[in-house]
């Protein structure tokens, strides 16, 4: 399988991930299939899966503090 073929491959995981995560409003969950369609180790993977509900969940956060609707 040469690079264009994984490239193609990772592109359609990436769109689909993307697809689901905004008509579902969950990135984790969509997110799941991109990042084990990039090769990575069961623990980069893991620690993968963990950020990516800290980070969306800091930038709603942001998001809300920016469009004003949550003061802190």
């Amino acid at each position: 399988m040469g690079f264009n073929d994984y490239a193609l491959i990772v592109g359609v995981a990436f769109l689909v991930a993307g697809f689901l995560a905004g008509a579902t409003g969950v990135s984790s969950v969509p997110s799941a299939p991109y990042m084990n369609s990039l090769g990575m180790s069961k623990d980069e993977l893991l620690q993968a899966l963990g950020l990516v509900p800290t980070m969306a969940g800091v930038l709603v956060l942001g998001g809300y503090m920016i469009a004003r609707v949550l003061w802190l």
